[in-house]
């Protein structure tokens, strides 16, 4: 990955990042070296005295800062304004290569404006090689469609549908491939994230148990949708809603519908209706047994808006080598984040990554490790560093230890550039030179590429 530290700074003071040239959206430091420092002692013990490290960025509607440690580390954010005012601190604790996460909006505390320079200051406790990289935006996650939801299982999972700025959110939600609102009992869309589930071949009935819903906003309320067949074909099965979540115990202004049989094959029943859960039943006209060919669709949407957390686990449901949450990419200026989730492993050997330019033939490009039986959610991630300057398609293959396997749904990344041009010429010390200058440079073009290059 072509990305040096010194195009942006790594500053060592919040002055000098206010002074500096901010990381622009897209863009990508590696080799970074954390400093131990505690300017503010928010995260607890256990940091040193020292500095930081300052970056300053132009915010977008959904900025967000992506790290990713080459160990074990725990990582204090301090925000600052750019007149050096500390503004914000939050903690974080990362694993070994497994890309952490630090976003901020218009709705965070403190509300951020668009278009405005702050600075994020890294502190660790210990002093350890990371990257960063700087989204000022972020794309959908894959689970806001019907054809990339989430498995279900009957352990349970908790899901984020993801408000405007949260990773797994949804700022850019398609609603309009979604089925009608009123199919959610809802009066409009906004922001969905899908989930999918099959009963066990011989079972007489499923039930869905939603719990621990907690969404955020003026109106803090949730719906959800069922429904059965393909994406290309849903038949709506029956939704329900709340009123009032923000009060505990039953929720007297709650709703939900369930059609007369559905689409004529399956009968849905709710319970144990509250402010923050529900039960739905799933039976079949005339109590017949399911295949196990079955498919349904249960999806989520935050009332306005809402950013909702939630637990769903389910009766009777097929169990899934993983439970995926998410699989998605970042587009950085020279390299493409990979970047899945998953609620759950069972007997998980390894991931392949796979890559493509055609969506048809593909090679092989990393291949990560699973954790084999695991119920702890987990984010797993790769920096694809060689990928092809066109449009790339993945794919994740998930490999038992029995040697099944599965394929996640195709994610794309669109990396065409165009010819770029060199914009600025600076030398070691920071000062602008012309192309008659004879050392070591940094160019930097107009695509947002950087490049170190010797001139004789």
């Amino acid at each position: 990955m072509l990305c040096y530290a010194y195009s942006f700074g790594q500053f060592t003071t919040c002055a000098a990042a206010a002074a500096g040239s901010p990381m622009t959206n897209g863009s990508c430091l590696t080799n970074q070296n954390a400093a131990t420092a505690v300017p503010a002692a928010n995260c607890g013990g256990g940091f040193n005295s020292g500095v930081g490290f300052f970056y300053p960025f132009v915010a977008g509607s959904c900025p967000q800062f992506t790290l990713t440690f080459n160990a074990a580390e725990e990582v204090q954010f301090l925000l600052w304004n750019n007149s050096c005012t500390n503004i914000a601190g939050e903690c974080s604790e990362a694993q070994a290569n497994v890309p952490i996460f630090e976003s901020f909006s218009a709705a965070s505390t403190p509300a951020l404006t668009s278009g405005t320079t702050y600075i994020l200051e890294i502190v660790t406790k210990t002093t350890s090689n990371f990257s960063i990289c700087y989204q000022a935006n972020q794309a959908e996650a894959a689970n806001n469609e019907c054809s990339g939801a989430s498995g279900l299982s009957s352990t349970g999972a908790t899901f984020n549908n993801g408000g405007n700025c949260s990773y797994t959110g949804s700022g850019t939600d398609a609603t309009t491939s979604d089925p009608a609102a009123s199919t959610f009992c809802a009066g409009s869309l906004e922001n969905t994230l899908w989930t999918k589930f099959q009963p066990v071949a011989g079972s007489t009935s499923i039930q869905i148990i939603g719990s621990g819903i907690n969404c955020g906003g003026p109106v803090c309320a949730w719906q959800f949708g069922l429904f059965s067949g393909t994406c290309a074909g849903l038949t709506p099965e029956g939704c329900i809603s709340n009123g009032n979540p923000c009060t505990s115990g039953p929720d007297p202004n709650s709703s939900s519908t369930a059609p007369a049989g559905g689409n004529g094959t399956y009968l849905l029943t709710w319970n144990s209706i509250s402010a923050t859960g529900f039960t739905g039943t799933i039976t079949q006209t005339g109590g017949l047994p399911f295949t196990g060919t079955e498919v349904f669709y249960l999806a989520m949407d935050g009332n306005a808006n809402s950013d909702c957390q939630y637990t769903l686990s389910g009766t009777n449901i097929q169990p899934l080598p993983i439970d995926l949450i998410s699989f998605d990419v970042q587009v950085y200026e020279n390299a493409n984040m990979l970047i899945w989730e998953v609620a759950s492993q069972t007997n998980n050997d390894y991931f392949t990554l796979e890559r493509s330019t055609d969506g048809m033939t593909w090679d092989l490009v990393a291949t990560i490790d699973g954790d084999g039986t695991n119920n702890t959610q987990k984010k797993f991630g790769y920096v694809d560093d060689r990928r092809t300057e066109t449009l790339n398609y993945y794919r994740l293959k998930q490999t038992d230890f029995d040697g099944n396997y599965q394929y996640s749904g195709i994610i794309a990344a669109d990396n065409n550039k165009g010819v770029a041009a060199v914009i600025k010429r600076v030398n070691l010390m920071g000062q602008e030179v012309d192309e008659n200058y004879d050392g070591l440079i940094i160019e930097l073009y107009s695509n947002g590429d950087i490049r170190k290059v010797q001139k004789n």
